[in-house]
């Protein structure tokens, strides 16, 4: 997992095809917003840190249009932003401690929303990459449209370039497009094996080189209604293990023609039912997914291809100002011979079943209900920076399976835990997630909700 996890909103609804971490395999550090709740309650450095006010720079021909391209330039007008000086402690199952400080310029409009982020950030994690570092841009000129731009580097193995674009405002919010490219070396991948009885003692590590391009577009056809296309290329090498503690994925499982590189294009034809009233930060409303995928083997499409559906519903119980109780279920199953395991669905980590590693259960299908309570505990001013805090505690159950013979009770993983949330609308939502499974607690950091 890498540091761009902590600095970005969930990759959507629809991105199960590749755990990256996206913020999804590899989830991070105490996210700034959390520190800065926490910190402003003691006294000690954190009140010597000042505020720093500015008006607008002036804006530069190089800088211009990419403003009016994003829409930035209204909001430029009468911005200031904040200076935070934050450090840096990651804690991820799998990868370990993280140490470090993390210079963090907020901008705000003038109607405090923020819609700009830029970080740079020095690191050390002990084990394998030791030194490294990450820089950052985020824009959100509005809630339905931004760009951001990662980059990250550490002194063995790890590296992560990212880029994402996304706008919903074409045809009058009707026409939504997104695009994201990545390309990410990671060291701390696990693999415990196939199916819903996998063992703990199983675990393996192997170094991932992934390279991936996703474009998506969807058009609202109907009030609420929409017809979605995705299209995900997605290369991924695997290397020899890094933590040399554990076992060698491709050693252990040698001859198993499912755990093996890959190179696959993915189509994912979706129809939604959205009636949310907030895509991001949801009091009410339901959304309904369902989709068809097919995936093939981008260097030899005519003979190796696999499908697939699924099914995505969530719904949210408004309960007066300040309570929000939501559900969420999930079914997905593929079907097809020697589907590369990394492109199988997945159970585990920040995002799924909160209480176990990422992927920690991996199968050709997967069935999950989440069910959470989002309580507002109290509204926070700092540095003239508006957050709402909120505790909220969560169950999640869930398995895998190759065959819907196999979903059954007894296969059935539960996990319960509580969320710390941290939220400076209309963009983020910093989150620490401590969750308790069958093979005990695991903590996990992020931006945004988990679903």
């Amino acid at each position: 997992m890498t540091c761009r996890g902590l600095l970005m909103a969930n990759m959507s609804e629809n991105s199960r095809f590749i755990k990256l971490g996206p913020w999804t395999k590899r989830k991070k550090v105490i996210f700034f917003l959390l520190l800065l709740f926490f910190g402003s309650l003691v006294p000690g450095p954190w009140s010597l840190v000042q505020p720093c006010l500015a008006q607008p720079p002036p804006a530069t021909e190089g800088i211009l249009p990419v403003r009016n391209l994003l829409g930035l330039k209204p909001a430029m007008q009468n911005a200031y932003f904040r200076f935070f000086p934050i450090p840096v402690f990651e804690t991820d199952p799998a990868a370990g401690q993280r140490y470090g400080v993390m210079p963090t310029f907020l901008w705000f409009d003038k109607e405090d929303q923020l819609f700009t982020i830029a970080v740079g950030a020095l690191t050390y994690n002990p084990q394998v990459v030791k030194f490294g570092g990450f820089a950052g841009v985020f824009l959100y000129p509005s809630s339905h449209e931004f760009l951001r731009l990662f980059f990250q580097q550490s002194q063995h193995f790890e590296k992560d370039f990212y880029l994402q674009y996304v706008n919903e405002r074409w045809d009058d919010y009707k026409l939504n497009a997104e695009l994201e490219l990545e390309y990410i070396q990671n060291p701390f991948e696990r693999f415990f094996g196939f199916g819903p009885n996998s063992s703990q003692s199983n675990q393996t590590n192997f170094v991932s080189h992934v390279s991936f391009a996703k474009g998506k577009i969807s058009y609202e056809f109907w009030p609420k209604i929409r017809l979605q296309l995705e299209e995900k290329w997605t290369r991924m090498k695997m290397f020899p293990h890094a933590i040399l503690s554990l076992g060698d994925t491709q050693t252990l499982f040698a001859g198993n023609p499912e755990v093996r590189s890959s190179d696959i294009l993915n189509s994912r034809f979706s129809a939604l039912w959205d009636t949310r009233d907030n895509k991001d930060f949801t009091k009410s409303g339901h959304l309904l997914e369902g989709f068809y995928l097919l995936g093939t083997d981008a260097g030899n499409a005519t003979e190796d291809f696999y499908q697939g559906y699924g099914l995505i519903a969530k719904k949210f119980f408004p309960q007066g100002d300040r309570f929000t109780a939501l559900t969420m279920f999930r079914l997905e199953q593929d079907f097809g011979d020697n589907i590369p395991f990394y492109m199988q669905p997945a159970l585990g980590g920040d995002q799924d079943l909160r209480g176990f590693v990422a992927r920690r259960f991996t199968g050709k299908g997967r069935i999950l209900l989440d069910i959470e309570e989002r309580i507002l505990v109290k509204r926070w001013s700092m540095f003239d920076v508006k957050f709402d805090f909120n505790i909220d505690p969560f169950f999640s159950v869930g398995q895998v399976f190759d065959g819907m013979g196999e979903v059954r009770f007894g296969n059935l993983q539960p996990v319960g835990g509580i969320g710390f949330r941290a939220i400076a609308p209309p963009s983020v939502v910093g989150r620490v997630d401590i969750g308790f499974g069958t093979e005990g607690m695991e903590i996990y950091t992020a931006l945004d909700y988990p679903f």
